[in-house]
């Protein structure tokens, strides 16, 4: 059966690729025209770190459609590299590569199109590397991921916290390891940042300005109720686009800001259950000789802090539905957090149909359009429901069973189930 839906994966994946390197615009265009000038984020305004930048020369010097030299150069081997690492280490390869080829299908452009590949390669590497006890390599190649995209360093928690498998070479006690990690992570920003108090070039931390500053986007959760309103005919609300660096859909109006100002407040309390619920349990887990059941915790409570964090944030663009294919890819592969794996895939089918297929509806406010993005929105609060009942169920005390018949007292819940 996951043969034949590796097939069907295969086939989805050619189908948004035509689609997706076919259009008339892109990101990729976009990058074009950012490199033929100065470095972008060094030089002139950019909107990512200057890891990006390194991706996004060679551009400048190849003829004829860039949106296939992407492809070809840049987001295929990536993906490739992605799937061989997977079959390689997981211990259902079959599920695990299907699960990464689906999504990418699902998000067409949003991920053959952008720079989420390479990043989501980073996070792989990375939740793969300390499966097997390593300590600087995962460490630095995650923080290589965060000068190209941000979002890698949200994935930190899992670089300390993840246990190493029983096959794995032990990395030393957890929380020493956990240190080491963090070191070798801040290594390369350090560097960065001496590079820039050196050199001192003249935007090299406009992306980061520009990152803490974002206004509210069409897709945010704070907006959908402004989004409803506008779908109905009011006119409290509006949708305009903005170019340069935003070059986003936004919404303006009146109460937007403290709107985003409460989900962020309840972000942070959440955030701060989860790791005051997780840490503690992990590190205990990560000691001892089974890792399977660390491995689900830690993954399902880094989706989750991922789902609030983008829930709180000013933009959920269809891109941020790759942050979570290292995390599921490989919880598949181990035979675990499949409803969540359903759910996030649900969730990527969405919001295709939300970008790019109802978009110029959407711009409008039409109804069919903004149901289709409640609906992802709804599916994925679900799926943070789920992984917070997991992680609660997970961490709270363990439930004794009655002594059975043969006099041996029982453990059950999600610690006996794995």
């Amino acid at each position: 059966m996951w043969w034949v839906a590796l097939a069907a994966a295969l086939a989805l994946d050619v189908g948004s690729i035509y689609r997706a390197t076919a259009q008339p615009a892109s990101d990729v265009r976009t990058y074009h025209q950012w490199i033929t000038g100065p470095l972008p984020s060094w030089t002139a305004a950019g909107p990512y770190p200057v890891g990006a930048d390194l991706l996004w020369w060679p551009l400048r010097w190849l003829p004829g459609p860039v949106n296939v030299w992407w492809l070809v150069a840049c987001t295929g081997p990536a993906t490739g590299l992605a799937c061989l690492v997977l079959w390689r280490t997981a211990g259902r390869p079959l599920i695990a590569v299907t699960v990464w080829l689906t999504a990418a299908g699902l998000l067409e452009r949003s991920y053959w199109m952008r720079l989420e590949p390479v990043a989501a390669l980073a996070a792989l590497l990375m939740v793969v590397g300390v499966r097997r006890g390593r300590v600087a390599g995962p460490a630095l190649v995650l923080s290589g991921g965060a000068l190209v995209k941000v979002w890698p360093a949200f994935l930190l928690p899992t670089a300390l916290l993840l246990p190493s498998s029983a096959a794995g070479r032990p990395a030393g006690r957890p929380a020493q390891a956990a240190a080491r990690r963090l070191g070798w992570f801040a290594l390369p920003w350090v560097v960065y940042g001496l590079a820039v108090l050196v050199l001192r070039p003249p935007h090299a931390t406009t992306w980061l300005t520009f990152t803490l500053t974002r206004r509210s986007q069409a897709e945010s959760l704070s907006v959908l109720p402004a989004l409803w309103s506008m779908a109905a005919g009011g006119h409290t609300w509006h949708l305009r686009y903005v170019g340069g660096l935003d070059s986003a859909d936004i919404v303006t109006g009146p109460h937007l800001r403290a709107a985003r100002l409460v989900l962020q407040l309840v972000a942070v309390a959440v955030l701060a259950v989860l790791a005051a619920r997780v840490v503690p349990v992990a590190r205990r887990r990560g000691a001892g000789t089974d890792g399977g059941e660390g491995l689900a915790l830690v993954l399902v409570a880094q989706v989750a802090a991922l789902l609030v964090i983008i829930f709180a944030g000013p933009a959920f663009s269809p891109q941020y539905l790759v942050w979570f294919a290292p995390l599921l890819a490989v919880a598949a592969g181990d035979g675990r957090l499949g409803r969540e794996t359903a759910l996030w895939l649900v969730g990527c089918a969405l919001t295709f149909v939300e970008f790019p297929l109802l978009w110029n509806e959407m711009r409008a406010a039409d109804p069919v359009a903004v149901t289709a993005l409640t609906a992802r929105d709804a599916v994925l609060a679900v799926l943070l429901g789920l992984c917070l009942w997991r992680v609660l169920r997970a961490t709270g005390p363990r439930r004794v069973s009655a002594t059975d018949r043969t006099g041996v007292r029982s453990v059950t819940g999600v610690d006996a189930q794995g």
